[in-house]
């Protein structure tokens, strides 16, 4: 009965989920300054990820005023675990309420930086959770803002407009060389923003091998983190992104920066954005666990743990609701 979202959201938690509280209470009164919570797991693997979207739900109530943003891992089209578009569909329906935002990941597109830009025949989870954290540590290390503040982990959620059902950040990132050459790239800033802009154009993974452009993005907000050396040189204009009528102009593209290297490489930009660019992977989970809703498919081992139809039915309504604000965004 693993891989079940039900057993981790509603009997692990009620087994676990007190432990967990007391430890991170315990953690929080030793610190003097709380800047927020990543809790970070699976959408699609079952009951760590019903634990986790529990466990997020729980912080946010217990901590009203702290930023709460989930790093989360999308699943492999071709996953092994027969279910897991439900469990990524309760998840996200649950996240989008509780979450001030959530940093998407997918297995996909690390697994092809992996295998195209590191030349892994074979990639393993190792070499992708690595990838995975370089992109995370590149958006959250300490940096300065526009005006040269520095900046604080809510900041995240605040700067790419995350409100409501549109709290999904995608992320990109360049160079894509392996780490072993790092020290040598010899990037520059051009010619980063040059490659980040195609890849969002063409709607790309990787920085290489890339098909023909299609229609840009529509955004809420666009957030660009550069890190090393020669700042002064850069110019991030390009990429400043097709933005959904709403947005007041100047707030569509921030930029945080720090002077350091960052892992050895002497330039690094990442674009975080929140974007219209999540909506055929959302619409694609949706039509998966809808196929397999209507002919009530493995609904059995989820009401085994308390989980009805009800709540699936639901969970199809809210994320369902998220794609059309998404797909509202550009008209």
């Amino acid at each position: 009965a693993g891989n079940n979202w039900a057993l981790g959201y509603i009997e692990h938690s009620k087994e676990a989920l007190g432990q967990i509280c007391d430890l991170v209470r315990r953690h929080v009164e030793r610190r003097d300054w709380l800047d927020g919570f990543l809790p970070i797991f699976s959408l699609g693997g079952g009951t760590g990820s019903g634990l986790g979207t529990k466990l997020t739900e729980t912080l946010r109530d217990s901590y009203p005023n702290t930023p709460v943003i989930n790093a989360v891992v999308w699943p492999c089209k071709s996953g092994e675990v027969a279910v897991q578009a439900y469990n990524a569909l309760l998840s996200l329906a649950h996240l989008q309420d509780s979450a001030d935002g959530l940093l998407v990941l997918s297995n996909d597109a690390l697994h092809r930086v992996a295998t195209q830009r590191w030349a892994l025949r074979n990639a393993c989870l190792a070499e992708m959770n690595l990838l995975a954290a370089r992109h995370l540590a590149c958006l959250l290390q300490p940096s300065r803002g526009t005006h040269g503040l520095h900046t604080h982990f809510g900041d995240v959620a605040s700067e790419l407009g995350c409100h409501g059902v549109l709290k999904q950040v995608g992320l990109l990132q360049v160079p894509q060389e392996p780490p072993a050459v790092a020290t040598f790239s010899c990037c520059s800033w051009q010619g980063l923003v040059r490659a980040l802009s195609k890849m969002q154009r063409c709607h790309s993974a990787t920085d290489e091998v890339m098909g023909a452009e299609g229609k840009p993005p529509t955004c809420i907000a666009s957030l660009a983190v550069a890190r090393g050396e020669g700042l002064s040189a850069l110019d991030v204009t390009d990429l400043a992104p097709h933005c959904a009528p709403f947005v007041e102009p100047g707030r569509e593209l921030n930029l945080w920066t720090h002077p350091h290297r960052f892992l050895g490489s002497g330039r690094t930009l990442l674009l975080a954005s929140n974007s219209d660019a999540c909506v055929p992977q959302l619409d694609s989970l949706v039509k998966r666990a809808w196929s397999l809703f209507t002919e009530a498919a493995y609904l059995h081992h989820y009401a085994r743990h308390g989980l009805q139809a009800e709540d699936v039915a639901d969970a199809f309504v809210r994320v369902e609701q998220a794609i059309a604000t998404y797909k509202g965004l550009s008209k």
